[in-house]
């Protein structure tokens, strides 16, 4: 990422590289403490290398953030952060921009009709309703204890929704359940080389980024349930095919 600084232009204040190196596995397990110590510490916007390497501006300045996403944002393109999510997520929204971007925000403008997100509302409740009914049933045992992991909760809860808003039923419950694991799978291995940079060369030499291991499977299953196929595919296939079957996948996602 390079960046220009107009001349008289107020310098940011920067979190000492060494600091950011030595404080990157804390980052890397819960990022979010650490960067409110450096906000606290250092201002409202500041300059971080994460892992004491890749330079990141950080703010959260309401108004800054406002001109970057909203007011203007065509002057702020995408960052190669998010053209790396691309490797994995393909070219939607959330990576794409220009006259790309464009014409996926207009083919998604009809699931944002009113009748559509009424829908939405009530397939999100079933779904939230599905997911906490186990734990109902745990704390409506008499002097029970239970213990709950709100991340692992969450995030299924979360994937069940966008899998069923997708899909409707072509997903099998136990697809459903292998996508969550495998796409949590390639999340993690992607965030972690944003916050541990230094770790690239060392994923790059074992050829992590071209052959993550769950990115096959899971791209085999979106192409049995966008194709209507209800047979899985062969396990080794082209990586071609795993491609073109992951495209087909974002694309169902961003249609209407």
């Amino acid at each position: 990422m390079f960046t220009i600084v107009q001349p008289g232009a107020k310098k940011l204040p920067e979190v000492p590289r060494l600091q950011s190196l030595r404080n990157s596995i804390t980052l890397a397990a819960n990022p979010i403490p650490v960067l409110n110590n450096y906000l606290d510490t250092y201002g409202d916007t500041i300059v971080v290398y994460l892992g004491g390497i890749r330079r990141t501006v950080l703010t959260r300045d309401p108004g800054l953030v406002q001109h970057m996403l909203q007011k203007n944002h065509r002057n702020y393109p995408k960052s190669e952060l998010s053209h790396g999510v691309a490797r994995y997520l393909g070219h939607g929204l959330l990576t794409s921009e220009g006259s790309y971007w464009l014409q996926q925000r207009r083919l998604i403008q009809p699931g944002f009709h009113r009748q559509r997100i009424s829908s939405l509302v009530t397939l999100m409740q079933a779904e939230i309703n599905e997911c906490l009914e186990p734990l109902e049933r745990q704390f409506s045992q008499p002097s029970s204890y239970v213990e709950v992991a709100v991340h692992e909760l969450m995030t299924t809860t979360a994937f069940r929704i966008i899998a069923r808003s997708v899909f409707s039923n072509s997903l099998a419950e136990a697809q459903l359940h292998r996508m969550a694991e495998l796409l949590t799978a390639i999340q993690a291995f992607y965030v972690r080389t944003v916050r541990q940079p230094y770790l690239r060369p060392w994923q790059h030499a074992r050829g992590n980024f071209g052959t993550t291991t769950s990115w096959r499977p899971s791209c085999a299953i979106l192409c049995a349930a966008t194709s209507g196929s209800g047979s899985k595919p062969a396990v080794r296939r082209p990586m071609t095919y795993y491609k073109c079957c992951w495209m087909r996948a974002t694309k169902t996602m961003a249609s209407p």
